[in-house]
């Protein structure tokens, strides 16, 4: 199948990742590097031989070579990228956290499908092969009675400043939208769409979202979320309760390790792969055959569960409300 030329946006560690994955890719071909530093951009498209280097975005667009646009820029700038890309028919992955509203997110996949184009967002954790370990070793448990997840670092920005932007929610930072969101999208790949979301703050500031925890009510189960910048925990390992046992997971992205408990018995160590060296393979490689193959349900599957995030973190940030709509 012939290589789909794609373009990155933003010259970040995160987009060093991607360009270094697309150069080695039998899928993908680095079509351009785009940035707003010019020696960056032209030195990265060196490296891994990007076929053009842009510092305006509308030029990239005007290349109708580009076919696929990864945009890592910040937060907050996603949505003005990600529309551009769009109206101008271009499948659009963008990093997470997407958007800000799940009106902002169905405003943008409606587009999409105006634009008869695919709208992606990055989140490793679900694609990676030990996620389906995980799914399928949650049936070694029998009925399941709770889940608690957790990702909590004390950020280094936080070290730096009281004030950092990363948990500025006008620069689109947070605690959920940064790393929380790793946790919910296992949550909502698993088990779908929670009966309510309840979020009580390590830390109450207007405008800034340090952590604290979070509660999604399944009718059969509750899932606590645990989360922070402004705090460690010695392990960061997350736990599915069962009445035939105990399922661990050692992290909520690049899941390394899973052990299971059965009830009164020696615990049991499950094979899983080996992590890759470049975190962001199984997603590209599922979005890239996606859009060759026109999967459809691949697509609604992964639109669902971008909506569905979108609105729990929305509604975890809306004091009032705890019903989901």
């Amino acid at each position: 199948m012939k290589k789909i030329n794609i373009a990155v946006i933003g010259t970040g560690q995160i987009s060093v990742q991607a360009c270094q994955w697309i150069a080695l890719s039998e899928q993908a071909n680095l079509q351009a590097i785009c940035g707003r530093n010019t020696l960056r951009v032209k030195a990265l498209a060196e490296i891994y031989q990007a076929d053009n280097a842009y510092t305006s975005f509308e030029k990239l667009l005007a290349d109708e070579t580009t076919e696929v646009v990864y945009i890592a820029t910040p937060n907050a700038t996603h949505y003005d990228y990600v529309k551009k890309a769009l109206a101008s028919s271009k499948h659009v992955i963008v990093e997470k956290t997407a958007f800000y509203t799940t009106e902002q997110a169905e405003e943008m996949f409606q587009l999409a499908e105006q634009n008869r184009v695919m709208l992606f967002e990055a989140m490793r954790t679900i694609y990676e092969p030990n996620f389906a370990v995980l799914t399928e070793s949650l049936q070694k448990i029998g009925e399941l009675h709770s889940v608690s997840l957790k990702y909590q670092n004390y950020s280094k920005q936080c070290l730096q400043s009281g004030q950092p932007a990363i948990l500025d929610e006008a620069h689109g930072g947070g605690t959920l939208r940064t790393i929380g969101i790793y946790p919910i999208y296992i949550a909502v790949a698993l088990f779908g769409k929670p009966e309510a979301v309840f979020y009580h703050q390590q830390k109450q500031e207007e405008g800034r979202d340090f952590g604290g925890t979070l509660v999604l009510d399944y009718k059969t189960h509750p899932v606590v979320i645990a989360v922070s910048k402004i705090a460690n925990s010695t392990e960061n390992y997350s736990e599915f309760y069962g009445s035939k046992g105990t399922v661990t997971l050692d992290r909520c992205f690049d899941i390394q390790s899973l052990t299971y408990y059965p009830l009164q018995k020696e615990s049991k160590t499950i094979a899983t792969h080996a992590v890759t060296t470049n975190g962001l393979e199984h997603e590209f490689s599922y979005f890239i055959k996606t859009i060759q193959t026109n999967s459809y349900k691949n697509y609604r599957q992964a639109k669902l569960l971008t909506l569905l995030t979108t609105a729990i973190i929305e509604t975890a940030l809306d004091f009032g409300k705890k019903d989901m709509k």
